[in-house]
């Protein structure tokens, strides 16, 4: 291995750790967030969260759905909405 070889190998390596320790960085800043925001200790009790929280959005807007229906039916003719 040359020099240069080795400069540029140690350069390459050197790239890689800061890269590495920014993205390690970023990871904590998110899972800080996770906990503090949303009281999730990691990314799978997150996971858990949203799953749970998209099945309770999904029964909100069908029980809105079901309400608007209901009310079309019952006060549309009144309202020029009509069935």
């Amino acid at each position: 291995m040359t020099p240069e070889q080795y400069l540029e190998l140690k350069r390459t390596a050197e790239r890689l750790k800061a890269e590495e320790a920014r993205r390690q960085g970023s990871l904590d800043q998110l899972l800080r967030r996770l906990k503090d925001e949303y009281g999730c200790k990691d990314v799978r009790e997150a996971e858990k969260l949203l799953a749970r929280l998209d099945a309770e959005n999904a029964a909100a807007g069908a029980r809105a759905d079901k309400l608007w229906r209901e009310f079309v039916e019952k006060y549309g003719d009144k309202l020029g909405a009509g069935p």
